[in-house]
């Protein structure tokens, strides 16, 4: 199986070892149009099988550009609705709720400039209501005068989900299943740091064993939406209560941990779409450690010190993107971020500082 890289320039894909093919396209949140066009161009030429898309906004670019049926069909979900279903976090607490996964409790739901008083003064969790909104991150307020001052910077009209605020150890449940909703690999992971530190993505995580029951219950949800494909859930647990708060249908950040801990998640879910048969691995190494360096270097900063350096000693982990057999890609996505960072502080600093708002997981 052969893959072409479309993405940004810079992007650390496209210095992969791996990409048989490279195209340099606009950014798909930046430039949805752009980005699609240059993708249509590409399918035409390459006529590739499949496209997997690694984030919300080239799902979006796909599905909703003039292009529409040419990309879409590429996407490897075979039906479009069972898609949006998931993707749509005011229908999720009710989806989860019929088979037995707790959410957090919605507050309020609606434009923007409307919610504030449907919610009073509490601690919560504001949502874009679909990925791709003015949100890019969940982001968490603890007051009335917090959360007026977050809606009051969104566009009126944008269609919100107000939660209530849950904690917990973040959990990641990693499934894929087939087009008659059988599960075809598993794998579960557990994160000792987030970043942002107060509620966001894996910046630190271990394999661990699969919980039984929450991953059936996961299979049934998913095959009950009529899903086909990876889907990574993430749920915040506390004692013995799993709550799910995100379903990502695309790869994820801490995929990595997954494949070094011997299951191939990618492999299978274009098993599924290919109609090749793809052996279950019930297996898998426990106990391996997953480090997002970046997040890890930000949550030292922040606060955390040394602790977020050294998290789980210096045996063998895996990486968000750096692989000793793919230094190039590594290299890139280093260089990428250390330009994204001192932008934003050569930014803050003209404007006269500035500080950075906690947010989530996207």
């Amino acid at each position: 199986m052969e893959t072409v890289a479309v993405a940004p320039r810079g992007a650390a894909g496209l210095r992969s070892r791996y990409a048989a093919a490279r195209v340099v396209a606009p950014d798909s949140a930046a430039d949805p149009e752009g980005f699609a066009q240059t993708l249509a161009a590409t399918v035409a030429e390459l006529r590739p099988r499949v496209i997997y898309p690694g984030r919300e906004e080239a799902i979006d670019a796909m599905v909703w550009s003039p292009q529409h049926e040419e990309l879409a069909r590429l996407l490897p979900y075979g039906r479009l609705e069972p898609l949006e279903v998931l993707r749509d976090k005011r229908g999720l607490p009710d989806l989860a709720s019929r088979h037995g996964i707790d959410s957090c409790r919605t507050l309020a739901e609606g434009p923007a400039g409307a919610m504030l008083a449907e919610v009073g003064d509490r601690p919560c969790a504001v949502k874009s209501a679909r990925p791709g909104g003015a949100l890019e991150f969940t982001t968490l307020v603890e007051s009335a005068d917090e959360l007026r001052a977050l809606l009051r910077d969104l566009p009126p009209d944008e269609q919100v989900v107000i939660q209530e605020h849950c904690s917990g150890e973040l959990v990641g449940l990693a499934l894929v299943v087939d087009r008659e909703g059988t599960l075809v690999a598993r794998f579960q992971q557990a994160a000792s740091r987030t970043w942002p530190l107060e509620a966001g993505a894996s910046a630190s995580a271990v394999s661990v064993a699969p919980d039984d029951s929450l991953v059936e219950r996961g299979r049934r949800l998913l095959a009950d939406a009529g899903y086909v494909g990876l889907a990574h859930m993430q749920f915040l647990r506390a004692d013995d209560r799993c709550v799910l708060i995100d379903i990502n249908p695309r790869f994820y950040g801490s995929m990595p941990l997954a494949l070094a801990a011997g299951i191939n998640l990618p492999a299978a879910w274009h098993g599924v779409v290919t109609g090749q048969p793809w052996p279950v691995v019930d297996d898998y190494r426990l106990g391996l450690r997953f480090r997002w360096l970046e997040g890890n270097l930000l949550a030292a900063g922040r606060g955390d010190g040394l602790r977020a350096l050294v998290d789980g000693g210096f045996g063998r982990r895996a990486g968000a993107v750096w692989s000793a057999d793919d230094p190039l890609a590594s290299a890139a996505w280093s260089a990428g971020v250390l330009k994204e960072r001192l932008g934003r502080r050569l930014s803050r600093s003209r404007r006269g500082g500035g500080g950075v708002p906690a947010a989530s997981k996207r």
